[in-house]
């Protein structure tokens, strides 16, 4: 009996791990390690990269879905190229990727002051499994790291609007991105507590019972 609830302990402490039940939003970098990464090296051109055209690397997959001509060297994270709508555009960044828990990546604006916010949309196989907004973003020039992690996903859908909490496919906005990088995610602190927690008291519970035996 005190077996079946020392167990019974150990699956409740692992379902209250926040990576288990929703998506968790990051506004910081994440990631432990790297499997896939678009940093737009490849890409070949300054500007104009056609909106609806999509442009992969590493397995991830890139396109503006709208009206906007991408300039690529205008706002850069890292290396030689990024993804920026040169004077805005009408619509959204799709990225495309194999089924995964976790992705990061840069965000910027090419807003001149104000209050820029990072719209999102997360989805699974077409269907939206989570949608909100991130208020900070940078200005023009400036990046910060950003992510989602927890329920499997394979596409994300951002734009940076001038304020507002409603993404919207058609709206005008200014997103500046780079850096999309794939992999695992550094467990929580909270995370490891729960863990550690189940395995003790399950533990003490095997010991209980091989005592019993004896």
């Amino acid at each position: 009996m005190k077996f079946k609830l020392a167990f019974a302990a150990l699956l409740a402490a692992s379902a209250l791990a926040p990576a288990q039940a929703a998506i968790t939003v990051h506004t910081g970098a994440f990631l432990g390690s790297v499997t896939q990464y678009n940093g737009f090296e490849s890409i070949g051109q300054s500007y104009s990269f056609p909106a609806n055209t999509p442009y992969t690397e590493d397995g991830i997959t890139v396109e503006y879905v709208g009206t906007a001509g991408i300039w690529t060297d205008s706002q850069i994270m890292e290396g030689k190229y990024s993804w920026y709508e040169n004077g805005g555009g009408t619509g959204y960044t799709e990225v495309t990727f194999g089924a995964t828990n976790a992705i990061q990546f840069a965000a910027g604006s090419g807003w001149y002051g104000g209050t820029p916010v990072l719209q999102y949309e997360v989805l699974s196989a077409g269907s939206v499994i989570a949608t909100g907004s991130i208020s900070g973003i940078s200005a023009y020039t400036g990046f910060g790291y950003y992510g989602f992690s927890g329920a499997t996903f394979d596409e994300l859908h951002l734009q940076v609007q001038q304020g507002g909490t409603v993404f919207d496919p058609g709206a005008y906005e200014a997103g500046a991105y780079d850096a999309f990088s794939i992999g695992t995610p550094v467990p929580e602190p909270s995370s490891w507590a729960l863990m550690v927690a189940g395995v003790g008291v399950l533990g003490v519970a095997l010991r209980r019972r091989q005592a019993a035996k004896a």
